[in-house]
């Protein structure tokens, strides 16, 4: 590699480092934003406007205004008053401006990069991707927000899911590409004969970690810790006597509190034994540093089991704001070492 390029490939590294990071802290703040029930404090959505916060005591009072007559207020906070609304206002607020912060963190570099032709075609198709799935989690976002604001003071939680997903999918997508360009020189190998856990382990493990993300998204949106905070059994039943709904049918998968907290265990043993697994045959068969990617899978697998457990049992009333925010956490790392995982694979399957 020339040093032009490997200078100009520092530069781009630098700057989808700086991306992955600002989108990991923006999922965070998501999670917070849910767990203190402050999605539903701004009512209104607009693209350009709305920037600047209220500044004075008569716009606060009108935000609160719009605010008393959503089903949130009136069923859930109906005793809240204008201190307690600005609790909530600003983690909602923080968090449509963190967004709009990360557009312009990506378009205004993306520009200059794309005209000093640091980019292939490729790579420019792949940003792109990145920039409209970044602008879609805007408008998915606002989606997920409306339907808290009609008739129940709660988002879908298959909105809730799809917004999740796509950001941990945005997330893996920068992460691909900082892969790609980082290491498109590197040749990486493997040691014994036998790689079937190589091709077949990694897409299935991926698959499966896909789904559980699915389940945890379905079990925030329906705060369904909350109907079963106790561990291994489910209020005493290791399967639980509700389990499945017949009269609501596949609706059992996004309004049954049971089915789907039985489901998100059952995929989180799962999870925790093939990622285990995984992690270890990465750990003893790949060679260089890129084996302690799947050592990290091994270990962050089992911390997140371990965090799922926590918060589970400490959902008394409410989910605790600190051991849920840490979970969604785990999620995006695994989410990022799972990315790596696949581009391990890839690498080695095409050498």
């Amino acid at each position: 590699m020339s040093d032009k390029a490997s200078h100009t490939n520092h530069h781009v590294i630098r700057w989808l480092d700086l991306m992955i990071i600002a989108v990991s802290i923006m999922v965070a703040i998501g999670g917070i934003t849910r767990l203190t029930g402050s999605g539903l404090s701004m009512t209104d959505w607009r693209l350009i406007g709305g920037s600047i916060p209220p500044l004075s005591e008569a716009a606060w009072q009108e935000k609160f205004e719009l605010y008393r007559g959503s089903p949130q207020h009136v069923i859930v906070h109906p005793d809240m008053t204008l201190e307690g609304f600005k609790g909530i206002f600003w983690w909602e607020y923080i968090h449509r401006m963190w967004g709009r912060m990360l557009g312009i963190l990506f378009l205004i570099p993306f520009v200059y990069f794309t005209y000093k032709k640091y980019f292939d075609a490729r790579r420019i198709k792949l940003l792109l991707i990145a920039f409209v799935l970044g602008g879609g989690q805007g408008l998915l976002g606002w989606f997920m927000v409306q339907s808290g604001l009609v008739d129940k003071p709660w988002v879908s939680p298959v909105r809730l899911t799809a917004h999740l997903l796509m950001a941990l999918f945005l997330l893996a997508l920068l992460a691909w590409n900082r892969l790609e360009i980082s290491s498109n020189q590197t040749k990486l190998s493997t040691s014994g004969k036998s790689q079937i856990w190589l091709k077949w382990g990694i897409p299935i493990a991926a698959l499966l970690f896909v789904a559980q993300f699915a389940f945890g998204g379905i079990m925030a949106g329906m705060k369904a810790a909350m109907d079963f905070p106790t561990f291994p059994t489910m209020h005493g039943q290791w399967i639980p006597s509700m389990l499945w709904q017949k009269e609501i049918g596949w609706h059992n998968f996004f309004e049954n509190s049971a089915f789907v907290q039985f489901v998100h265990r059952m995929l989180g043993t799962l999870v925790l034994a093939v990622g285990t697994w995984l992690g270890w045959q990465g750990y003893r068969y790949v060679r260089g540093s890129w084996k302690y990617a799947f050592a990290a899978l091994l270990m962050v697998t089992w911390l997140q089991f371990l965090l799922g457990i926590i918060t589970v049992i400490n959902s008394l009333g409410s989910i605790p704001v600190s051991f849920g925010t840490l979970h969604q956490g785990g999620a995006i790392i695994l989410t990022l070492l799972l990315t790596i995982c696949m581009f391990v694979r890839l690498k080695i399957v095409k050498s």
